[in-house]
């Protein structure tokens, strides 16, 4: 199992900017890799929901997931997020069945959507330089990314 200190140095900054935006609307986790197990921990620090899009949502659709919109997922995130915050993870696995540019329009408008409570997007795939300078996106270096353990790494 990865060892996760709970105020740990890749995560609190990103708490803090969180908790700055009295833990309301989009933001963007940026990672390195592709760690569902930060992810989860992301959630159970900031006391919010796991919603994993793609076993939720894509996986019911089988071959026609593809056809989801990006209005859909919209609607899928303000529903998710209306009663707890949720981290939404493999929202990239529908994203990545969208042109660039509408992708890019997505997550710009991602971090600009006024939800209730927090909704996270962890992505590890898709971050544009374009995100970097926006107040609800923040990038974890990975230096600072716990280690994955082999067992963790075998799970996926």
């Amino acid at each position: 199992m990865t060892d996760l200190p709970t105020t740990s140095a890749w995560l609190q900054p990103f708490i803090d900017r969180v908790n700055a935006h009295q833990r309301q609307g989009g933001f963007i986790l940026s990672l390195t890799e592709y760690r569902p197990d930060l992810a989860r921990h992301v959630a159970h620090e900031l006391d919010v929901r796991f919603f994993d899009y793609r076993a939720d949502v894509m996986a019911k659709l089988g071959w026609d997931a593809h056809t989801v919109s990006l209005p859909d997922l919209d609607q899928t995130l303000e529903e998710q997020s209306s009663k707890s915050g949720l981290v939404a993870f493999n929202v990239e696995a529908l994203l990545g069945t969208k042109p660039e540019a509408e992708r890019s329009q997505w997550l710009m408008k991602c971090l600009q959507m006024q939800f209730v409570h927090p909704v996270i997007v962890p992505l590890c795939v898709f971050n544009h330089e374009s995100l970097t300078s926006q107040p609800r996106y923040h990038a974890v270096p990975s230096d600072l990314l716990p280690q994955q353990s082999f067992l963790n790494r075998l799970a996926m």
